[in-house]
């Protein structure tokens, strides 16, 4: 869900009237900072858990939004410095942030969605 929130503050503030270039530097920084912390967070947490997750765990939930949010900061240097292709690469990153949602989302519901009928509820009943 953190992911898909980044996606929604960035394309908000993209399409707020009136922000300067070193207004939304400032909120794809923050963005930046907030997603890597989480993400290195993410990384480090899946590979403490050695065979108790899928090989993609690590990828999908660790390493790609690291990088994604790596870029993300990129972009708001990009917009700090006035560089002409900032928008091009706000749209390249915003995108893969968005596909990135949509592939762990739908990992995670599929992971979930056969176990919801074997899993006891919260009052221990099946």
């Amino acid at each position: 869900m953190l992911g898909v929130s980044f996606v929604l503050v960035l394309s908000a503030a993209a399409l707020m009237p009136g922000i300067t270039e070193r207004e939304y530097a400032a909120v794809a920084g923050v963005v930046a900072l907030w997603g890597l912390a989480r993400a290195i967070l993410s990384t480090v947490g899946i590979a403490r858990l050695k065979g108790e997750v899928h090989w993609t765990d690590l990828w999908f939930y660790g390493v790609a939004p690291t990088a994604l949010y790596l870029a993300v900061g990129g972009v708001a240097v990009c917009f700090l410095t006035g560089c002409p292709w900032a928008r091009e690469a706000l749209a390249a990153v915003t995108t893969a942030a968005l596909l990135l949602a949509i592939r762990n989302e739908w990992d995670l519901i599929t992971w979930i969605a056969p176990r919801s009928e074997k899993e006891p509820d919260f009052e221990g009943r099946e």
